[in-house]
């Protein structure tokens, strides 16, 4: 992807492993990775085979940083906070990126995971689907109109 893209600053990568989503940031031009996981415990860059991946792609190994991030309390959340790091980054943190980092402690609350899907559902589907059209859709247990 890099070959096609060298223009670009950021690569974000959802990555799914052993049933769990983390998300990997890469940075080629200074040689580093983010690695944002909602379950990190005891965890450092060799813990993730896409690392490896990575660094051999590039031939050369990045400086790998494990950003401290909320943890999920469950675990069936990880893909729901992946996704709401995707959105922060874009359109928040990687105007700073890498001085704003997410630095947060604690659980994501259920309410926060709520207000997520109500949030990025309909901008979701309004991209998704032709305008114009009237929609209906019951996603989550919850009713949208476009």
């Amino acid at each position: 992807m890099f070959t096609f893209h060298v223009d670009k600053t950021f690569f974000v990568a959802p990555y799914l492993a052993n049933n769990h989503w983390t998300l990997i940031i890469i940075c080629p031009s200074t040689e580093r990775g983010y690695i944002i996981d909602p379950i990190n415990r005891e965890k450092d860059q060799h813990s993730y085979l896409l690392t490896s991946i990575i660094d051999e792609a590039f031939g050369f190994p990045f400086l790998w940083e494990m950003v401290k991030c909320k943890q999920q309390k469950n675990s069936w959340e990880c893909g729901f906070m992946i996704i709401k790091h995707m959105h922060e980054f874009v359109n928040s943190i990687q105007h700073d990126f890498p001085i704003k980092l997410w630095n947060e402690k604690g659980f994501l609350p259920q309410k926060e995971i709520d207000k997520l899907i109500l949030d990025l559902t309909p901008q979701f589907i309004s991209r998704v689907f032709p305008t114009g059209q009237m929609l209906s859709y019951f996603v989550f247990g919850i009713s949208f109109e476009f």
